[in-house]
């Protein structure tokens, strides 16, 4: 599952991707881009810094 989750993710700067396994067979859950929409921050608040610096948005 890690391989698929690496292939549909690799479109994305940031995404979680939600797979799930029943029977043998894997599912597709969400593409999450923003964890808790966005509202969340890391503790300490240096790491938060260290995370959103290696962002980079498209000119």
């Amino acid at each position: 599952m890690i391989l698929i989750a690496e292939k549909i993710g690799c479109y994305f700067d940031f995404a979680r991707v939600d797979l799930y396994e029943l029977d043998g067979e894997v599912y597709f859950g969400e593409i999450t881009q923003c964890p808790n929409n966005g509202y969340a921050r890391f503790e300490p608040t240096e790491v938060d810094m260290k995370l959103g610096e290696k962002w980079r948005y498209p000119e």
